[in-house]
């Protein structure tokens, strides 16, 4: 849901959530952005570790948080994520290889295709964020700090646009273009 890496997602601080000042939301619009999410860069320095995110993102942090605080009420987590064993204070995040290996055993997700989807392959997931990104017209240069990424080089290899994407957008384009309106003009004629 955010296209952020696993080891990104299991350092988030225990309250990673900041609302998003002076935003009107509709009620019940789950797709709005309502919260900027703060997590844990780990790969490029000098990139601001914020995004924007969804209220459905929003849901699944709540949810998560009361289950730290239902489950050890006592204590101050730094991280929503904890790791389970030998963390008493509660200063670890949950190593994720493990975990993500039971979830692909108990859930037995599976694609469009019926392939298995592994949480163990979860950068699948960045890439399919990045993808619907792009489709959905986000400008390059906004998918690639939303993924942390240094350079457009590398964000390009999310770019693999729907081809009905990139004809409707193709399409778009000419259809704005004055001299290509007066041949199809003409030819209707």
């Amino acid at each position: 849901m955010t296209g952020r890496r696993a080891s990104e997602i299991l350092m988030l601080d225990f309250d990673p959530l900041t609302a998003i000042t002076g935003l009107a939301v509709e009620e019940g619009d789950s797709d709005s952005f309502v919260a900027r999410l703060l997590y844990q860069q780990t790969k490029i320095d000098g990139v601001e570790p914020t995004i924007l995110v969804e209220q459905a993102v929003v849901n699944v942090i709540t949810e998560q948080q009361d289950w730290v605080r239902a489950r050890f009420p006592d204590l101050q987590p730094r991280y929503l994520f904890l790791g389970l064993r030998h963390n008493h204070r509660g200063d670890r995040p949950r190593p994720y290889q493990d975990a993500l290996k039971r979830l692909d055993h108990l859930h037995g997700l599976t694609d469009s295709a019926g392939h298995p989807l592994r949480f163990t392959q979860t950068h699948r997931l960045r890439h399919t964020r990045a993808t619907e990104l792009l489709n959905d017209g986000v400008p390059l240069h906004v998918v690639q700090r939303y993924l942390g990424h240094k350079s457009p080089e590398m964000t390009a290899r999310y770019a693999a646009t729907l081809a009905a994407t990139a004809e409707a957008e193709f399409l778009k384009r000419l259809s704005s273009h004055p001299r290509i309106r007066c041949l199809a003009r003409t030819r209707r004629s």
